[in-house]
């Protein structure tokens, strides 16, 4: 008998990509919180140790995005951050970037009164992904969720996601190690691969039966051959 390898590979792919789709959401909104409890602007995702700056310090940002249209299952995620102008400032040979849970109320990250609390809760906590970077010379740099991070959208589908980010590897020795330095004019994306069918839904989709349908018949007709 023909091997069904050759016949059943075509359509397993097609199930494959049939089942899947990519949904890319901008942030809603973005800012940057200083070590001293202070938010210090709205816009950016920038991260880093200045002591040259006023106020000197470490700061930290948290980047909002609206789940409400998104009811399937997250099978991947990743953060898009667009690279600003002179975004890497260190002597440092690389800088990790994390991204962090938010415990403190969404609102009061957002509306700025968070506090020395909210500060610390941007860069601590369980981490939901991270890059180590090198410098910022290309368009934009992806931070690829990890399990938890997935866990976490999974549990907030239909609702606001929320990101706290930090550089974790700062020595605090040299004048200025910063990240995404300038970009408060940038919009950062979350760019997820869901499953087509909403979550819980346990039937099949009709093009993927449609798909097996047709692998039962060309198997039938070479059996008969």
């Amino acid at each position: 008998m023909r091997s069904l390898f050759p016949i059943f590979l075509p359509l397993l792919i097609a199930v494959g990509s049939a089942s899947a789709a990519t949904v890319t959401l901008d942030s809603t909104t973005t800012g940057f919180y200083h070590e001293s409890g202070i938010r210090l602007f709205t816009g950016g995702y920038s991260a880093g140790w200045c002591s040259a700056c006023q106020p000197t310090g470490e700061g930290r940002s948290y980047l909002v995005f609206d789940l409400s249209g998104v009811s399937s299952p997250i099978l991947s995620a990743s953060l898009r951050l667009p690279v600003p102008n002179i975004g890497y400032l260190s002597n440092d040979p690389f800088e990790t970037y994390t991204l962090f849970d938010i415990s403190t109320p969404i609102s009061s990250i957002i509306a700025g009164n968070a506090g020395l609390s909210g500060y610390t809760d941007l860069g601590s906590g369980i981490a939901y992904g991270s890059l180590d970077i090198t410098g910022l010379e290309q368009n934009h740099v992806d931070v690829i969720l990890n399990a938890n991070g997935l866990t976490y959208l999974n549990s907030t589908l239909g609702q606001v996601a929320a990101f706290g980010a930090a550089d974790t590897t700062l020595a605090k020795v040299t004048e200025q190690e910063f990240l995404f330095n300038n970009s408060r004019d940038l919009i950062p994306q979350l760019i997820l691969t869901t499953s087509d069918q909403p979550q819980g839904s346990d039937t099949p989709e009709p093009g993927t039966l449609a798909l097996f349908g047709m692998g039962f018949v060309a198997l039938a007709m070479l059996r008969r051959r």
